[in-house]
């Protein structure tokens, strides 16, 4: 009897240790083994622990994914403030933003394929340029302005159309004629650019000064390569001599406006002139 009295005090005592060791991990936050319960049944015992979501609602938003040591995003942000974007763009491309505290506002931008850093901010430009705004590189910062200030800031100047791929940032392009009056087709072109931009001539060195989105003024660069050329209208043009007489070189060069050259293989026509296609005229 003494012995089995014993034996049940010490079960006791050793299902209390086990109650309390219980009690103090479940404050620890540590989920308590049974004793006595093979693992794999305190397993299934266990909750289950939560899976991740695979909805398509739970793969929608901007995401960078890198590969092979290359980069690819997608953008895609519903209704979201510009401030946002910018601080997005600011991470994958590395570059520093200082926006106007005029540059506010949502954007929704749907891009479901991947394209790479370069890509993505072409497309952020292009949502400025949408929104009224636009990017102003200046040391080692790019400021996000509205467009209709990019004029008075010191915009990027390009001469000689070695300009980037065109985009939706405002620069500057000087463009020097040789043929036509740069008057006349500044203001043939001046309707092509955007409301925000600028084309003026400069008739010293005849040449264009055009402040536009590159995008833009590389389509009119384009358009003022092709009416850049020798016109078939007749000028005046007063030319001073140093050596020759004036009367003999005219008659010289008439000569040679008025002749008309024979149809191969046939001699020249006798008594025929042809209409002059010049006028000559010497001042003493």
């Amino acid at each position: 009897m003494g012995w089995w009295c014993v034996r049940r005090t010490r079960v006791l005592d050793r299902a209390l240790i086990a109650l309390a060791i219980a009690a103090a991990l479940s404050g620890a936050g540590v989920a308590p083994r049974l004793l006595g319960v093979a693992p794999a049944r305190a397993q299934a015992q266990a909750p289950p622990h939560p899976q991740a979501s695979a909805s398509p609602a739970a793969a929608q938003g901007p995401r960078v994914v890198e590969a092979d040591g290359e980069r690819a995003i997608t953008m895609d942000f519903q209704d979201v403030d510009l401030g946002v974007l910018v601080k997005f763009m600011g991470e994958i491309t590395g570059k520093n933003f200082v926006m106007d505290e005029r540059v506010q506002g949502k954007v929704t931008v749907v891009s479901p394929t991947k394209i790479t850093p370069e890509e993505a901010y072409q497309v952020f430009q292009a949502v400025l340029q949408v929104k009224g705004f636009t990017t102003v590189p200046s040391g080692a910062v790019v400021r996000i302005i509205p467009t209709k200030d990019a004029k008075e800031t010191s915009l990027r100047t390009f001469t000689d159309g070695t300009a980037k791929a065109p985009t939706e940032e405002y620069v500057t392009r000087l463009i020097p004629l040789s043929q036509v009056d740069a008057a006349d087709i500044g203001n043939v072109l001046q309707p092509l650019v955007s409301k925000d931009g600028l084309i003026t001539a400069y008739p010293q060195t005849n040449s264009l000064i055009i402040i536009d989105s590159a995008a833009n003024v590389e389509r009119l660069s384009r358009m003022i390569v092709e009416l850049d050329v020798a016109s078939s209208r007749r000028h005046t043009e007063l030319i001073t001599l140093k050596h020759a007489a004036a009367g003999e070189l005219a008659d010289t060069i008439q000569q040679v406006l008025e002749e008309k050259p024979a149809a191969p293989g046939q001699p020249p026509a006798q008594g025929q002139r042809p209409l002059p296609t010049g006028q000559i005229r010497a001042f003493k």
